[in-house]
């Protein structure tokens, strides 16, 4: 009707409408109109990516722009706006983001997302890895260290692993603390078997790296 030169108050008298609302109609982006109505709905278009968006905001302390998070929640199925997104985003600060609510898998099955490089996860395995660091906070250190380990180990640096030890040592969790002291017991041995390219070293501590991370997660 406005299209064909229809006044506001001539749609409003033959649609029953309050003149206000014929003219938001005419200056909102549809788009914008339609996510607006779907937020309203008691679970709305944005509900389903809320534990993704709380997640990834709590992960980078709230450095992310809300394009960054509309671009990565597009494409998992979002189809509403990026004022739905910026409104959620502006109304989370610092510790306040809500829980992400998720199953917490098993050691056996967190353990291998650990160790593998980021890369070689599946985006259904990055998401969960994410969910069990927000729910084990000691788990992301122990990623970080477990993948620097794994680094040391395939590459044989061990000339690097003693700075590895005192960093474990340092603040790491429980279990990896007494791994490090493992390590340090044998210190000679160990850097031994992580440098010589005859030793069977490798593959044992990294069967027992494995073990002290699954611990880890369990504790968590």
């Amino acid at each position: 009707m406005l299209e064909t030169h229809w006044t506001i108050s001539a749609v409003a008298r033959r649609l029953n409408l309050d003149r206000k609302t014929v003219r938001r109609f005419r200056d909102t982006d549809l788009d914008e109109l339609l996510a607006s109505a779907r937020e309203r709905r008691p679970n709305g278009v944005l509900e389903p990516f809320k534990a993704y968006l709380n997640a990834r905001f709590t992960e980078v302390q709230g450095q992310v722009s809300s394009t960054q998070l509309f671009l990565e929640i597009h494409t998992r199925g979002y189809h509403g706006s990026r004022q739905v997104v910026r409104k959620h985003l502006a109304a989370l600060r610092p510790g306040t983001a809500e829980p992400v609510r998720a199953d917490i898998p098993s050691p056996r099955k967190t353990t291998p997302w650990i160790m593998r490089p980021r890369q070689t996860l599946t985006e259904s395995q990055d998401e969960r890895l994410l969910q069990v660091r927000l729910a084990c906070p000691d788990i992301t250190r122990a990623r970080d260290l477990a993948r620097a380990f794994a680094a040391l180990v395939r590459h044989q640096r061990g000339y690097l692993l003693l700075e590895w030890i005192r960093q474990a040592e340092q603040d790491a969790p429980k279990p990896m603390k007494g791994f490090a002291g493992f390590l340090r017991q044998d210190l000679d041995a160990v850097t031994a078997g992580l440098t010589l390219p005859w030793s069977s070293g490798v593959s044992a501590y990294t069967r027992m790296c494995s073990m002290e991370y699954g611990r880890t997660c369990s504790a968590g």
